[in-house]
């Protein structure tokens, strides 16, 4: 795997998820996005047992080739992770990604240069036909960051996602890149 420099110097260490990998540690790294309010999806902390088997299905999966996560370490901590996940049936050819970043390392390059990675990786590993991922629309710097990978909107189910007291819009954003 490539590693990334950041722009503040620092190393991040970008490998596959694997059993060496523990829940204790994926959930440590999680967690702390509920504490934030941080735009996913994901609404409550989840405990160990619950990582421990999504952890488990994710192996699961990557085995099969139908999806796989990206892991950037930054002295052996987790800092973010990057998600390829293959649609089924006539979509299988379609990737959705996913990203989060620990709030320490936002603004350094990580989300980018992750994302970036892990476009070329579903291209081949996934034979991704079509990218997509979604983003909450109050989630701007993201879109901004998208946008400059080069997704473009090309859908949003209105009012889908409740967060902060209201409801918001789920965009889905397209990799139009080659």
């Amino acid at each position: 795997m490539k590693n990334i420099i950041l722009k503040d110097g620092q190393i991040a260490e970008v490998s596959f998820i694997s059993e060496s990998d523990t829940a204790k540690e994926l959930r440590s790294f999680i967690n702390p996005f509920i504490e934030e309010n941080a735009y996913i999806l994901l609404d409550g902390k989840v405990s160990l047992k619950q990582e421990q088997e999504w952890l488990n299905g994710e192996l699961h999966m990557q085995k099969k080739r139908q999806s796989y996560l990206l892991v950037a370490r930054i002295n052996g901590r987790i800092a973010a992770t990057s998600e390829a996940r293959r649609e089924r049936f006539r979509c299988r050819n379609n990737v959705c990604l996913g990203i989060a970043v620990a709030m320490q390392y936002r603004g350094l390059g990580l989300g980018e240069a992750l994302l970036k990675q892990n476009i070329f990786i579903a291209k081949k590993k996934l034979k991704a036909k079509l990218i997509y991922l979604t983003v909450l629309e109050d989630n701007k710097k993201a879109i901004l960051l998208y946008k400059k990978l080069g997704f473009e909107e090309v859908g949003r189910l209105p009012e889908w996602v409740p967060f902060g007291g209201k409801r918001i819009d789920l965009i889905f954003m397209k990799y139009a890149g080659s």
